[in-house]
């Protein structure tokens, strides 16, 4: 059996990576219904969502997030335990996912941290070194899988 994915797409919040940062104008017209997330110039941006816990889950399980980023990502929490992201070889991602120089995958395991509400928290900013200053969340999901049944083109966790 291969990975179950859900995408994370609309009903994202964008606001500052921290309390005390000065207000950015990108973010205040960002479209929580646009997916993917992108920012235009130089910054950082903080992305939450909500998600429900997947239902009837077998207790051998194992639930992953695994996001693209544009950019930098600086750092990811799960309530307010922060997530451990592993980059992902080119050889451990599905054809077709990277679209365009300068993306990135990464995977999170989420499976001891699930709560039966969640949220996300994903802080993103433009590469230190980048021409444009653009950066993005392009994609994100949460992939259910059974260890003794995953694909030997996915990473083992």
């Amino acid at each position: 059996m291969s990975p179950h994915l859900i995408q994370l797409r609309a009903a994202w919040t964008a606001c500052q990576p921290a309390p005390d940062s000065p207000p950015d104008p990108r973010l205040d017209g960002f479209d929580p219904t646009a997916f993917p997330a992108r920012f235009s110039a130089p910054g950082s941006a903080r992305l939450l969502r909500h998600f429900n816990a997947p239902f009837r889950l077998d207790p051998a399980d194992r639930v992953c997030l695994l996001l693209v980023v544009h950019g930098e990502l600086r750092g990811g929490w799960l309530g307010d335990t922060p997530l451990e992201f592993s980059p992902l070889a080119t050889d451990q991602i599905p054809p077709g996912t990277l679209t365009q120089a300068g993306q990135r995958a990464w995977r999170a395991e989420l499976t001891p941290l699930l709560q039966r509400r969640n949220q996300l928290v994903i802080d993103l900013a433009a590469p230190p070194h980048g021409a444009t200053g653009e950066f993005s969340l392009e994609q994100a999901q949460i992939e259910i899988y059974n260890p003794s049944e995953k694909p030997s083109s996915l990473p083992a966790s």
